[in-house]
């Protein structure tokens, strides 16, 4: 995950473990697209097997130029790479940068799959992208059974991109990518995401506590450690207090209660994480032993002598049985100690986290004691100094060795606390859904009931309603007859048009007609006209 050293090959190890890319993470160059960059190249070197050490970081001072990456050696060269803007610029980064480093075809092709989802405006172009990458790996199943890294970063991507109403969906993907990488701190982060989508608050900062112990980069810690306040003040809710980190105790969850000689441990396991030595440096123990150079020559000792010794070396098969384990668990402890000694800060993993799964007992932890007794009269290191050292490293057994298992008995109890209130809140959750689904399903139904009943009460309205009766051959009105009361007078009788032939009636015409207001059923004509002649009846 982002900021620890990933396993590799030893051709590129010893040029690999020195190198680190920092990707910037200042305004200007998120706004180009930094924070995926930095999502892909750790997910590039994991699924490469390349071993750089990734991490976020503030502005290079290159603005206008991003996405800008550093590239910057255990020698002190320091050289800062602009635009890396499209996935061969990417690629060339890491080839220029470890040699040795490979990705084959399939690996490849999923890594540019991913680069070009993560740049894609829609959320349903994304997700086609992640379901092409499945299929490069041979689908889903396959890829869950044959590449369970490129799997969890592939479901991490499409969690983060389903949309409003598929929450349930999301969260099984972040969980199943969880369950596949457990160690991935993105992973847990899209877990914590999910359950906050889903309202489920207080899970969600659980979650996101996790991803924040996986984070080894200071920089990301302190952009998460914002977005965790906030997760906390929603989980309080409208009218609580706001939660602060300091008042959750040494396990981070507010609803565990640490016994107060297990909070002791953890705290001490956890001060070497972000802490120097306290006092004067001049008269550290790292400055007083000489530096970098002596330190590694006594670590890598120690770890040398235990390792062909016929009753300790055996052990190491169960935490570091290749050349390249081995060597990382020296440069590990060789980081610690500097952190814990006056040298640079360590940043990583607190004590009892980092050897819970190596299982070192008392017995096992005395003869490195006396493996580094050894070492230190080897390099002729004064009484006096060497007896700071021993003392030193007694003060860290508690959380290596975690006597009567204290440690891990509360690791447990918080587990299974936080596990049985995420089954209570999935169980009051899905009874509120049944609910939910069961108070609208009754409101359809009286909507629908209230709807038959004014279609019935219409129909029923229409039928007594009387109807219209059709007109009879009394109420057809006939068109209007001109009367002629009196006979024409001879001046009127060349006024008189000649009808049509066939035609039986005429209108006598005249200088100013009488309007007919109405028209009305008047007697038979008292005069009929035949041709030019009016014949009286």
């Amino acid at each position: 995950h982002c900021g620890q050293v990933a396993d590799g090959r030893p051709s590129s190890l010893d040029r690999a473990m020195s190198v680190t890319l920092a990707v910037c993470q200042a305004a200007k160059c998120s706004q180009k697209c930094s924070p995926a960059l930095l999502r892909d190249i750790e997910e590039f070197a994991i699924c490469g097997k390349i071993q750089v050490k990734v991490e976020g970081t503030s502005c290079l001072n290159h603005c206008g130029n991003g996405p800008n990456v550093e590239v910057a050696g255990k020698d002190g060269q320091r050289n800062v790479v602009n635009a890396v803007l499209t996935f061969k610029t990417m690629e060339k980064l890491f080839y220029d940068s470890a040699q040795g480093a490979e990705l084959s075809d399939t690996q490849r092709k999923v890594a540019q799959l991913k680069f070009e989802a993560r740049r894609e405006k829609l959320p349903e172009t994304r997700l086609a992208k992640v379901e092409e990458a499945f299929g490069c790996l041979g689908g889903f199943e396959r890829a869950l059974k044959k590449n369970p890294k490129s799997a969890s970063h592939l479901l991490v991507l499409r969690a983060q991109n389903l949309g409003k109403g598929e929450e349930e969906a999301a969260l099984k993907d972040a969980e199943s990518a969880s369950k596949l990488v457990p160690s991935w701190a993105q992973a847990q982060l899209a877990v914590a995401a999910a359950l906050s989508a889903l309202g489920r608050h207080a899970d969600a900062v659980v979650a996101f506590q996790a991803g924040i112990e996986l984070t080894a980069s200071a920089q990301d810690k302190r952009l998460l450690n914002k977005a965790l306040k906030a997760l906390q003040d929603k989980a309080a809710g409208p009218g609580g207090k706001k939660s602060k980190q300091k008042d959750l105790g040494a396990s981070g969850d507010p609803r565990v209660e640490v016994s107060p000689e297990a909070t002791s441990l953890l705290r001490w396991g956890e001060e070497g994480v972000v802490k120097k030595s306290a006092g004067d440096p001049e008269k550290s123990i790292y400055k007083r032993l000489g530096g970098e150079e002596p330190l590694e020559k006594m670590v890598f000792g120690v770890y040398d002598l235990m390792r062909v010794d016929p009753e300790l070396g055996p052990f190491f098969e169960r935490f570091a049985k290749t050349p390249e384990t081995l060597t990382r668990l020296k440069v590990r402890t060789v980081d610690y100690l500097n952190g814990e000694w006056g040298g640079r800060p360590y940043e990583g993993p607190n004590l009892f986290e980092s050897h819970a799964s190596m299982l070192i007992d008392d017995w096992l932890y005395d003869g490195m004691m006396h493996m580094y007794h050894k070492m230190l009269k080897l390099l002729h290191v004064d009484k006096v100094l060497s007896a700071e050292i021993i003392d030193s490293l007694e003060k860290m057994r508690p959380p290596i060795v975690d006597p009567g298992g204290i440690l891990l008995k509360e690791m447990e109890k918080k587990l299974a606390k936080a596990s049985a209130d995420r089954k209570e809140r999935m169980r009051l959750h899905m009874l509120k859904k049944a609910q939910e689904a069961q108070d609208a399903k009754e409101a359809q139904e009286a909507k629908d009931a209230k709807k038959a009943q004014q279609e019935a009460a219409k129909q029923q309205a229409v039928k007594k309603q009387p109807k219209k009766k059709e007109g009879t051959s009394a109420d057809k009105k006939e068109p209007p007859v001109a009367a002629e009361e009196d006979a024409p007078t001879a001046s009127a009788k060349t006024s008189v048009p000649v009808p049509e032939p066939n035609s039986v009636t005429s209108s006598v015409e005249t200088a100013d007609p009488p309007e007919v207001a109405e028209p009305v059923v008047v007697a038979p004509p008292k005069y009929i006209c035949v041709g030019p002649v009016i014949i009286s009846l």
